[in-house]
Order: structure tokens, then sequence, then C-alpha cells
């Protein structure tokens, strides 16, 4: 087995979701035990034993077609199962089917990282500790969040406050929606865009205060924080400081895997994305 293995954040999540799935089976049909139950676990377990299996692979194509075919299959089979027993009112668990959902996606981040990776990339990666950032594109009304190691986009997603709500439950609501993902992820490092003012100085000032909540959280939680310009970003992801959106969002799906959608949310997480993907970048991390 590589040393490095135990780092591998798909494998961490892949283990950890195993063992939700032994317990959540237990509360099954007995009648279930034989059927349901038995996929459902062997599945999950086969993802766990696969990822461990394609890691110590030597050849790249095999590891490839390992994380691509066979990791990414099981998982998909047993998310499937997953909601069938859903379906059948067998446990009210939507987060697990989620979870499986992320570990697919964090899974095909990590194929193209092998795809693109020489000889000597993936020899210090199996032999050095990961590093975890949570990049995130500051606001009010929306926080768009990522979290990235040098491998893969493990979990993107937008923050949206309620405009009904107070100023101030709006802004405990972004620090408590951070405060979980941090726990649930465990980022070494904070990645955050610095403060750009425009004319519209209530928003900048609403700006400045989700940014404030962001990094009490940050520092609370003990991560180093650091700060990125707009410019910086884009250099960082096209190498083209004058980059506009439409660029950085081809680049960013290039680089990264990021589930296609047509949600305007996605474009405060690309954002996010990409200020996490210029922290890797800058520390030397991909």
């Amino acid at each position: 087995m590589a040393t490095g293995l135990e780092n591998l954040k798909i494998y961490q999540m892949s283990r950890e979701l195993e063992l939700k799935v032994f317990e959540l089976t237990k509360k099954f049909p007995k009648d279930e035990f034989y059927r349901s139950v038995d996929q459902v676990r062997r599945s999950s377990s086969s993802v766990t034993n696969n990822i461990a299996e394609g890691y110590g692979k030597q050849s790249q194509k095999e590891r490839v077609r390992i994380f691509n075919d066979i990791v990414k299959g099981e998982a998909n089979e047993t998310r499937g199962n997953l909601e069938m027993c859903l379906q059948k009112g067998f446990h009210k668990d939507q987060k697990i089917i989620d979870d499986y959902t992320q570990l697919i996606k964090a899974t095909s981040g990590f194929v193209n990282f092998l795809r693109n990776s020489s000889s000597l990339q993936l020899k210090n990666f199996q032999t050095s500790k990961l590093q975890t950032v949570l990049g995130v594109d500051p606001g009010f009304d929306r926080v768009g969040v990522a979290v990235l190691d040098q491998t893969s986009l493990l979990f993107s997603d937008c923050i949206v406050t309620d405009r009904k709500q107070s100023h101030a439950e709006r802004l405990l609501f972004i620090g408590e929606a951070l405060q979980k993902i941090i726990r649930k992820w465990k980022p070494g490092a904070l990645a955050i865009e610095t403060l750009f003012f425009n004319q519209n100085t209530t928003s900048a000032i609403g700006v400045a205060q989700a940014r404030g909540v962001i990094l009490y959280e940050a520092a609370r939680a003990g991560l180093r924080v650091s700060e990125y310009g707009p410019q910086a970003v884009k250099i960082a992801v096209t190498g083209y400081g004058k980059a506009d959106k439409l660029q950085m969002e081809s680049m960013v799906r290039k680089l990264v895997s990021v589930p296609a959608s047509a949600d305007k949310r996605l474009d405060d997480e690309l954002d996010a994305i990409a200020v996490g993907i210029t922290h890797l970048a800058t520390q030397k991390g991909i």
C-alpha cells in the first residue's frame, strides 16, 4: 500500500461513508439482510477497497482505469442502492446519498489529476501529505465556497442568506454555515478574495461585514489565511490578468472536474474554486 493513501481525501471520504452505511443498514428490515443490506454494504466496501488497490498500482493507465471505471462505478451503484432503499422507506438519510455524489465528483477530479500528472509529480504526491484549502468568494447575499486539494475539487456550494432575515441574522447564518464546512472538511488553510470596492457603497459594506465573519471563523479554527486580488486570481488560473468571466470558467473547468449546471449560484462557486486554485498554485501545491 502506498504510504500516502491515508492522506488521500477520497479514501478518507469513502472509509467514513462505509462506516455510515454499516450503521444505517442496521436499521433496515430483518428480512432485507440478504438482499438490500448485503448489496449496499458490499458496494460501499468495494469503493474503499478499490481506491486502495488503484492507489497502489504502478501503471498510470491502470490507476486511471480503476478509479474512473471501477471506483466510480461502485460508488454510483452504492448511491443507486441507497436511493432505492430510501424510496422503499428503509431509511430517510438523503444526506448520505448526497455525500456519495460528492465522492463521485471528487473521484472524477482525482482521475483528471492522474491523467495530467508526470511520473515525478505522482511520486511526490504519494509520499507527501495533501494540502487542503477552503476557497471563499465573499458576499453578503451569497458566499461561494470550495474545498480543494492538489488532486481535485472535493466540495463546492453557495451559502445563500435569507433577505427576509435581519442583517445580524444573515451574518450569523454565514458564520454558522462556514463553521460546519470547516468542521466537516478540516482544511489546512482558507483562501479569500480581497474586497473590491465599486460604486455601490451599501453593497460593499455588507460584503465587508460578511468577510469579517469569514475571517473570524477562519481564525477561530486556526486556519492559515491568504488573500488574493481579482487580477492575481485571473493570472493564476488563465495566465492573463484581464481574463473575462467566460475565459475564467472555461479554464477552471479544465483544471478541476466541475459539475455542469445552469444554476446561477454556480458563478459564486466557480469564483471560490478559482481562489482555491490560486492558493494551491501559489503554494506550489499544483
